[in-house]
């Protein structure tokens, strides 16, 4: 008889707990909602006109434009 899919998944679980990992769980933000991409977009705006961002974008700027190209 075939394993039920809370088998299978006990069995995956148990090969993975063997190899050292954990499983956990992680929420991100919806990117679907519009209302949500709204407020992200008004914080990033928030931050990078921020005075305190000045010398941050600044540092970040001059070493993107030193890996321009770059391949490892």
């Amino acid at each position: 008889m075939p394993k039920s899919a809370r088998h299978k998944m006990s069995d995956y679980r148990e090969r993975m707990r063997a190899k050292g990992l954990r499983p956990i769980q992680v929420w991100v933000p919806d990117l679907r909602d519009p209302k949500r991409i709204e407020r992200l977009r008004a914080e990033v705006r928030f931050l990078r006109d921020h005075a305190s961002s000045r010398d941050g974008n600044r540092f970040l700027d001059a070493a993107l434009a030193e890996i321009e190209g770059w391949e490892g």
